[in-house]
């Protein structure tokens, strides 16, 4: 029979097995936990753990596709996400501070007739289209915003005043003021896409950036 003395022994015995190889197991993986002060002092924590990227940076989705009147595959960060109020002919995403939206057929029935009204309507102001291509689709890029003292003041501009684009689906889409727009106007097979994001005056090239990379991604399908 044993003692208490000895059973006590023994069983201080297997727990320090136990912590030795718990110890080992983590220090193959790289990964120090302080299951005791020895631990903590003979085992420091690697440097290199607090130095990954800030939570903040959102994972990227390959693939993604968004309902459309052309499916769309694309490449963005996992925060994005199809608005409810989106319909085949009008998509709205949300990108976390505003929206980016594709329209289908809401408008001049040309890449052409899009951007002679664009550089002809005196309540925007519009910069040089340049060419560009999206997904494949050839077209144009430009930046509108509202001219001094443009716009209606109707209760279709919510807030007034604000310049229409198209009335159509949920909302359509406004130029507002102080609201600078880059748009995307290409020819998908025959038909003008309008592509637009808004951000504020001081954060307009920080919000565009990254619609730009993630265009840069984007693949059309077939139109239903």
């Amino acid at each position: 029979m044993l003692t208490t003395k000895t059973a006590l022994s023994i069983i201080a015995a297997l727990a320090l097995v136990s912590c030795a190889s718990e110890t080992t197991e983590e220090t193959s993986t790289s990964i120090v936990v302080a299951t005791s002060s020895t631990t903590a002092t003979t085992e420091p924590a690697p440097t290199t753990t607090a130095t990954t990227a800030p939570a903040t940076i959102q994972p990227e989705v390959s693939e993604r596709q968004f309902g459309f009147l052309a499916p769309i595959s694309i490449t963005v960060p996992a925060s994005w996400a199809r608005e409810p109020e989106s319909s085949q002919e009008v998509l709205y995403i949300d990108v976390g501070i505003n929206q980016v939206m594709f329209a289908i057929d809401q408008g001049p029935e040309t890449v052409d007739g899009w951007l002679e009204r664009l550089t002809t309507d005196e309540d925007l102001i519009a910069t040089e289209p340049t060419p560009v291509a999206v997904g494949g689709a050839p077209g144009y890029t430009l930046d509108v915003r509202l001219a001094p003292g443009g716009g209606a003041t109707s209760p279709s501009c919510q807030p007034a005043p604000c310049e229409p684009l198209f009335t159509a689906g949920f909302r359509g889409w406004n130029i507002l003021d102080g609201l600078p727009n880059r748009l995307w106007i290409v020819d998908l097979d025959g038909s003008p896409v309008l592509i637009a994001a808004e951000a504020s005056e001081e954060s307009f090239e920080a919000f565009i950036g990254p619609i730009e990379e993630a265009l840069a991604t984007l693949e059309w399908g077939e139109r239903g």
